[in-house]
Parts: structure tokens; sequence; C-alpha cells
């Protein structure tokens, strides 16, 4: 491949889709890809990797269930490292990142070993989308720390989480790149100079597009890629569709049975207030609507709750 070769931003074979991210850094043959990425990211020298693959698995249909698909590692001092790539934003972000933190240091003491060997702990989430609004770097490094203003040695330094927000970096003004942003640029895949020069000045980085183009090859798998795409577009059509009409059925409803009181008052006020009123409740019969779609597609209560902003003791009882 040269410095002329094409980049197809719109293919199904980007590097930031779950599947294809895994397959370039956690197939066998390609641990110095992960290593090289692990190394801008820690900033660190690592001597070598062991991939976790028993935790590869690939759905071999577009509906398919997938348990894992994040890159799990142990890098020679033996510590444990976890990727996550986040294509799609979440209202219950923090409380996976949590949830995988805590597994993942719960599970770095082996069967009959003492405290003292806890394995040190790192957990990496690449997000598509910004989150962190108050913060502009495009990357941060969280660790406990005391509530309190006074200040603290460190402690508790076996867990750390790392976010990495990709729309924070396409935004940034980089003037001397670092070899974080060539890989990240690839990541990415939204914008061709980047690649390009990415490309040009990180052997590593041209060696992971080298990778991409083989898997671009792959006919099959850019056939499961294209049946992904149009499986989760028309799931995404079905919800807006089902929301949609539901908020339509719900104010239609509000507003006749806001007109009906009104009417029965007999003033003009009471039509107008009776309007309003089922205004509201139109609103409410949306909500009630839309959560009896989402119960139907299986969405679990919690969710549907924080979605129509409904108790979720009355989501339940909908029928």
């Amino acid at each position: 491949m040269n410095s002329n070769f094409d980049i197809d931003l719109n293919s199904n074979i980007i590097p930031k889709k779950d599947i294809i991210f895994k397959k370039l850094f956690s197939s066998q043959g390609n641990e110095n890809l992960l290593k090289a990425f692990l190394e801008a990211i820690l900033k660190i020298k690592i001597k070598s990797i062991n991939l976790d693959l028993d935790k590869e698995q690939i759905p071999d249909s577009p509906d398919g269930k997938v348990s894992y698909l994040d890159i799990k590692a142990e890098l020679h001092d033996e510590t444990l490292v976890n990727i996550e790539m986040q294509m799609a934003s979440s209202i219950y972000l923090e409380d996976r990142v949590l949830k995988q933190s805590s597994y993942m240091v719960a599970n770095a003491l082996k069967k009959g070993e003492n405290y003292q060997k806890l394995r040190n702990c790192i957990s990496i989430w690449i997000l598509n989308q910004d989150y962190f609004h108050e913060n502009k770097d495009y990357i941060s490094y969280w660790t406990y720390k005391p509530d309190t203003p006074e200040k603290f040695n460190p402690h508790f330094e076996k867990s750390k989480i790392i976010f990495i927000e990709l729309n924070k970096l396409r935004k940034a003004d980089i003037i001397t790149p670092t070899e974080l942003e060539y890989w990240l640029w690839f990541i990415d895949y939204t914008n061709k100079e980047r690649i390009k020069m990415a490309y040009k000045n990180s052997k590593e980085v041209q060696e992971a597009l080298e990778k991409l183009r083989e898997l671009s090859s792959d006919r099959a798998l850019v056939d499961l890629m294209v049946r992904m795409d149009d499986f989760e577009t028309d799931q995404r059509s079905r919800q807006q569709e089902m929301m949609e009409q539901a908020t339509a059925e719900g104010l239609k409803r509000g507003i006749e049975q806001g007109i009906e009181q009104g009417i029965e008052q007999g003033i003009e006020q009471g039509i107008e207030q009776g309007i309003e009123q089922g205004k509201r409740i139109g609103e409410l019969e949306s909500k009630r609507e839309i959560a009896k779609k989402l119960k139907k597609l299986g969405l679990p209560i919690k969710e549907i709750a924080e979605t129509v902003g409904l108790p979720e003791n009355e989501i339940e009882n909908l029928i």
C-alpha cells in the first residue's frame, strides 16, 4: 500500500465498529498492534502482552447476541487491561463503567492468593461522542479521590479508568501529533488527510491499515457488516416510528378529552382550559403509549422510565 491508497470513509469496514476493532486488535498475530496502541495510551514500554482469547465471540447474523465485544489483555507485569469501544451514546454509561471496572478488580485476585497479589486493573473506554462536556481534553484519566479539600498521597491506584472521546479529537487543532493521535485518527476513520498522515508517520498504524484492507476483502465479513448496519437502521427507524405514532395518538386523545370537558362547562374559557388540560393529558398519554411500545420491544423497565419520564411502577402496570 502506498501513500496514494484510497480511503473509503463510507465503508462498512471501519476500525471503530466493534467487530472490526476486535479483529484488528485481538486476533492472534496482531498482538503487536494492541501492544503499540496501549503503549501510546499508557505512555509506558510494554515488554509483552497476552490476549484473553476466551472472550472472543463474534456473531454470524445481524441480530446475533454478543456477550463480549471488548478486548481483554494482560501485560508483562500482570496488569489487566480492558478496552471497550462505545459507538452509541448511553444514559447508563457510568453504571456500565462502574460495573465492569468493579468486576475486573474482583477477578484480579486468583483463587488462594492474598491481597498482595492483587493485580493492577485499567479499563479503557473509547467513546464516539462527547460525554464529559465540562472537560475539553479528548482523554481523561480517572482514579479514586477523597471528597475533601485536603491533599492526599496517592491511594487505591490499582484501579484506573481512561476515557477517550473521539469527537473532541475531531475538533481539536493539533499541530504536532503524538503517536496516540495517529492511532486515534486511524480508529476514528473520519478524516482522510489525518489518516494518511498517520500512515506516513507511524509504522504500526501503517500495518494496521494494511490489516484493515485485508478485512475489507473478506466478502463474508463485508456481507455481515452490511446486514448488521441494515438491521440497526431498521431497529432505530422502527423505534422512532413507534414513538412518533404513540405521541400523535396520545396528544389527539388528550385534546379531544379536554375539549369535551370544556364544552360541558359551557363557556369559552372552559373550552380553552379544556384544550390546555387536554394537551397535558395528551402528553401523559403519549408517554404511556411510548412506554407500552418500548415494553413490547423488550427494553428494561428502568431504561424506559428514564426515556419517557414515568415512574417504574406505573410502567410495570401498563398492558
